[in-house]
């Protein structure tokens, strides 16, 4: 398998304008060369057409720069594997996903800390309330056993204080970043000075609450 941002295009259907320079023809031929003289073949993919953008609103600009490719011994290993383009959020390139074979069911999902709740009024109460209620630490071969059970403690108090005070920040977030890699997928698939336009507003929306 070889995969990643190669900075150069494989056909004429994978530049947004579909217009080239001599030499960038010349680039796009020497690329074709070397992935038939390696027996190198993309692999499939779900996505957009396009793979990275310059994120202008002039003169917008999209081609399929990144890519996986890979020789027969991988499909007859893999042969249900394939790659999964999906817009980053932040890079002007997508994300590529290698998919295998079917994900397993959602794991529990992990706690997290966010910085903004220690400014909360509450936050230096909460926390001395649970650690004051639980075995106090001191030097012995159990106090890592402790320290870990007040941590513990915590999660479920500081993901309500979260949820209760500041209305669920990481949901407005994962919502707000889902619109800006929607924004980006659709620019994307039909870029335009209108659609990045639309993908700056969803992306100043997505800093806000990240």
């Amino acid at each position: 398998m070889v995969m990643g941002d190669f900075n150069e295009t494989l056909a004429s259907s994978e530049h947004s304008l579909g217009s080239f320079s001599i030499a960038t023809q010349r680039g796009m031929q020497a690329f074709q060369s070397a992935v038939t003289a390696c027996n190198l073949t993309d692999l499939a993919s779900t996505g957009p057409t396009f793979t990275w953008t310059n994120k202008q609103a002039d003169n917008s600009i999209a081609k399929k720069l990144d890519r996986v490719l890979v020789n027969e011994d991988w499909l007859d290993n893999f042969p249900q594997s394939y790659v999964s383009f999906e817009p980053s959020g932040v890079s002007d390139h997508t994300r590529c996903w290698i998919r295998l074979e079917t994900p397993p069911p959602g794991n529990k999902k992990p706690f997290k800390f966010f910085n903004f709740l220690a400014d909360h009024p509450d936050f230096a109460d909460t926390i001395s309330t649970v650690w004051d209620s639980t075995e106090p630490l001191f030097h012995s071969t159990s106090a890592l056993y402790r320290f870990h059970r007040k941590l513990k403690l915590l999660k479920p108090i500081l993901r309500r204080l979260n949820r209760n005070k500041f209305g669920d920040i990481p949901r407005r977030t994962r919502e707000a970043f889902e619109v800006s890699c929607d924004k980006q997928k659709a620019a994307l698939q039909q870029p335009s000075a209108g659609a990045f336009e639309e993908v700056a507003e969803a992306t100043t929306n997505w800093n806000y609450w990240a």
